[in-house]
C-alpha cells in the first residue's frame, strides 16, 4: 500500500519502500513517473511517461496501438478529444522508441523543440488524468503474477474495445 505523505504543500509517495515491500504495479509506475519528472531530456521524459502507462495497463503486446487506445478510452470525454489523446500518444510511443535506439527524433523533422515540449506536457497531463483515475481502484494495481497482470490487462482491453471494437480478419 502507498502511503502519501505532505510535504511543504507537495503531496510525495513513499515509493522506494513501497517497492521495496510490494513491487506492485502503482509504486513500480510512480517509480517511472519520479524519473520522468526528474530528467530535463524530453525524449528521456516521454519514454518514462509511456512506460509509466504500458505498466498500468499491464501491456504484453502490440504497444503503440495499445498506449494511444487504453489511453483514449479510460480519459477521453468524447470521440474529438480520444482522437487527439490517440495521437499524441502514437506520437510520443514514436518519439520513445526513436530515443530508446538511439535514433534521431522523427518527431523532430515535421516538428519542432516547442512542438515536443508541448507533446511532452500533455503526455504528462494524460498520465496525471490516468493515475488519478486508476489509483483508486485497488483491484488494477497488479503484482508480477501472469494471472495478477491478465486480470489487469482484461480489464484495460475490455474499455478499449469498448471503444474501439477489434478488427475482424
Amino acid at each position: 500500500h502507498l502511503e502519501p505523505i505532505n510535504h511543504a504543500g507537495s503531496t510525495a509517495w513513499m515509493i522506494d519502500q513501497a517497492i521495496s515491500s510490494e513491487g506492485n504495479s502503482f509504486a513500480r509506475a510512480l517509480k517511472c513517473l519520479q524519473e520522468a519528472r526528474k530528467t530535463g531530456v524530453l525524449a528521456s521524459k516521454i519514454d518514462k511517461y509511456c512506460s509509466v502507462l504500458e505498466c498500468l495497463y499491464a501491456i504484453n503486446k502490440e504497444h503503440k496501438k495499445n498506449i494511444a487506445d487504453i489511453t483514449a478510452a479510460f480519459i477521453g470525454t468524447d470521440s474529438e478529444d480520444r482522437d487527439d489523446i490517440r495521437n499524441h500518444m502514437r506520437e510520443a510511443y514514436g518519439v520513445r522508441s526513436d530515443g530508446s535506439h538511439g535514433d534521431n527524433l522523427k518527431y523532430l523533422k515535421q516538428n519542432d523543440t516547442e512542438q515536443l515540449k508541448a507533446l511532452s506536457t500533455m503526455v504528462d497531463n494524460y498520465v496525471r488524468s490516468v493515475f488519478r483515475r486508476v489509483i483508486c481502484q485497488d483491484s488494477l494495481n497488479h503484482d508480477s503474477t501472469p494471472e495478477s497482470k491478465a486480470n489487469t490487462r482484461a480489464y484495460f482491453q475490455t474499455l478499449m474495445h469498448a471503444i474501439y471494437p477489434p478488427e475482424v480478419s
